[in-house]
């Protein structure tokens, strides 16, 4: 049997300016600390540290290129673990399939 390409998919792929509003409105809820960490960072920590190594985390292209989440994180999750997800799609399970597709093709 072999193994999976990756255990789990974070999906953070919703729109990084709508709905949520922090105590700083220029960063967007991925990037918001908390008790001194980004949020996307203890996600993917937790994940971690409960034996899922191949985690994947789903980001939309538009976050990552006003926001440079990925720059922002690379202290706390590697660049590869991160897929673009197009901004037009939405949906938890939609970022998963974009995911999986762009993973499986690697």
């Amino acid at each position: 049997m072999t193994s999976p390409l990756f255990s789990t998919i974070i999906t953070a792929a919703g729109k990084a300016d709508s709905s949520y509003v922090t105590r700083n409105p220029s960063i967007p809820k991925n990037l918001t600390i908390v008790r001194g960490k980004p949020l996307l960072a203890r996600a993917f920590a937790t994940y971690r540290s409960l034996g899922q190594e191949n985690t994947r985390v789903a980001i939309s292209q538009n976050e990552s290129k006003n926001y440079s989440t990925p720059a922002a994180l690379k202290e706390f999750i590697p660049a590869p673990c991160f897929v673009l997800v197009n901004e037009h799609l939405q949906g938890a399970l939609v970022s998963a399939l974009v995911c999986l597709l762009y993973t499986s093709d690697a």
